[in-house]
């Protein structure tokens, strides 16, 4: 192996490969200029060096002429040596390469091995990404496939939960569609109204984690779920006092049930147009012989009736004053009439339509 030409022409693995030839240290690590500094000065030291076959190549072009020799040597225009004027053009443009090259150099602005290495890797690069997006091995046809199979399954599980929720709303239909639904759910909503107008409610702050300062219970959940963001919530409570027997939930209650569901319960059983069960046949026949009493029947939209007029009479004044101002205590009496008249237009309406 022996090294050639300019050391201001060579790459940085070259200068490194001569460095280290040379003998000399941490030449990977060294900059490109200090590269150059420590070679020259090893080759100008040690005069053995120019005999050496591997380094004598080196000797030949480290000598840079100065400016003024440069000029001093210039030939003359018109001088008949060929070779010279030659010689001259060859050494100038080897002298603004090299400039160019110190520049750079100077500049500390990495350069890449070659062009041909730079495409190189963009291609590796381009080639990488597209095997990364593209899979080779999945034609058109399996995707078509794969996506007609994905669109199948959603419309599939689209159509099965819009049956579910047909079924469960054609089931709370017939459930609440019916005369007795009805009444049930109007007096739950009524006794409900009763207990947030009579109980007092207050507002609790529930944390969780709880704090560790409130018992051994919430000190052991809190050491559990210690790494859960603290999360607050405000719901609204009645005191535990406020049901006690000594309260006013319940005389309110009991006037409510005994002055406006008991009497109309009552009085439907009396004045039904239902059909009576055991009711006495004006004609009876072998098959349906003649019945002794009639059981009393519960006619829904009779007790709706009654029980609306007993809504409205303690708004007027025949009603005694000691049940109107009883059943003012136990909520808005002109929104309890309200909510029975809807009741017993919902009842009437279900009559009608049968």
């Amino acid at each position: 192996m022996s090294f050639t030409g300019s050391l201001a022409t060579k790459r940085k693995a070259e200068l490194v490969d001569i460095a280290a030839t040379l003998g000399l240290p941490a030449a990977a690590e060294a900059r490109m200029a200090e590269l150059r500094e420590a070679i020259q000065a090893r080759l100008d030291a040690d005069d053995a060096l120019r005999d050496d076959p591997v380094f004598r190549g080196l000797y030949s072009q480290r000598r840079r002429p100065t400016r003024a020799e440069s000029e001093s040597d210039t030939p003359a225009f018109g001088t008949p040596d060929v070779k010279a004027a030659v010689a001259y053009v060859a050494a100038r443009g080897r002298k603004s390469v090299t400039r160019a090259l110190e520049t750079v150099q100077a500049a500390d602005i990495p350069l890449p091995d070659s062009p041909a290495a730079a495409i190189r890797a963009v291609t590796d690069a381009t080639s990488s990404a597209t095997v990364a997006l593209v899979p080779r091995k999945v034609d058109s046809h399996t995707l078509i496939v794969r996506a007609q199979n994905t669109k199948n399954q959603l419309v599939k599980y689209a159509h099965a939960h819009n049956k579910r929720i047909e079924r469960y709303v054609a089931n709370v239909q017939t459930h609440l569609s019916t005369p007795n639904a009805i009444i049930q759910g109007s007096l739950a909503v009524e006794m409900i109204m009763l207990f947030r107008h009579v109980v007092q409610f207050y507002n609790h702050t529930i944390f969780f984690p709880p704090s560790s300062n409130d018992g051994p219970l919430a000190a052991l959940v809190h050491a559990i779920f210690f790494w859960v963001p603290e999360m607050s919530m405000t719901i609204s409570l009645p005191e535990a006092h406020s049901l006690a027997p000594s309260t006013d939930l319940w005389p309110a209650l009991i006037t409510w049930f005994f002055a406006t569901v008991l009497p109309p319960f009552a009085l439907s059983n009396i004045v039904s147009f239902v059909p009576q069960k055991n009711a006495r046949r004006p004609h009876p026949t072998r098959a349906h012989p003649a019945s002794t009493s009639a059981a009393p029947t519960f006619d829904p939209l009779t007790f709706a009736f009654f029980r609306l007029a007993a809504l409205v009479l303690p708004l007027t004044s025949a009603a005694p004053s000691a049940l109107a101002d009883t059943l003012k205590l136990s909520g808005d009496a002109q929104g309890r009439v309200l909510f029975g008249a809807l009741t017993a237009a919902l009842i009437l309406a279900e009559r009608l339509v049968k």
